[in-house]
């Protein structure tokens, strides 16, 4: 299996692993010092640096939020294209928040994997959406550092 396929084959673990909720699968497929960037400038956005901070500072202010008996991280996707480490994919997530609202929302990731595993992780998304389904229009601006390319 050359570096393309091995790449694909980890992106597509991912995605299967989001859409059967099952988080442990899901965090083994990340380096412990995985660099990820949420764009925009939303509670969510900004650089992460490592499993630690994502489980610490990020998922706990995201999964307070959702409504889990109506909400699917990952209903479907599609890889774009691949070359060796880096794999660019499109996945869409469905449902509710607590609060009722939609929180439809769809991402475009751009994953670095090294020794099997993803090592970094670029995802864009609607902002908009995130600031008015889950944070009720709050302006307040993320916790971390800048967004890094």
């Amino acid at each position: 299996m050359n570096d393309t396929q091995m790449s694909v084959q980890i992106v597509e673990q991912f995605y299967r692993t989001l859409k059967n909720d099952d988080m442990e699968a899901f965090l083994s497929l990340m380096h412990d010092d995985i660099e990820m960037n949420l764009s925009g400038n939303t509670p969510l956005s900004g650089h992460i640096k490592g499993k630690k901070m994502l489980l610490e500072k990020v998922y706990p202010n995201l999964m307070e939020k959702l409504d889990f008996e109506n909400f699917s991280f990952c209903t479907r996707w599609r890889i774009m294209c691949a070359g060796g480490a880096r794999v660019t994919a499109i996945m869409e997530a469905q449902g509710k928040t607590l609060a009722g609202k939609p929180y439809d929302q769809r991402y475009c990731h751009i994953f670095q994997i090294d020794t099997k595993k993803v090592s970094s992780l670029w995802e864009f998304f609607d902002t908009e959406l995130v600031r008015s389904s889950l944070f009720d229009g709050e302006q307040r601006a993320s916790p971390f550092t800048q967004f890094e390319f």
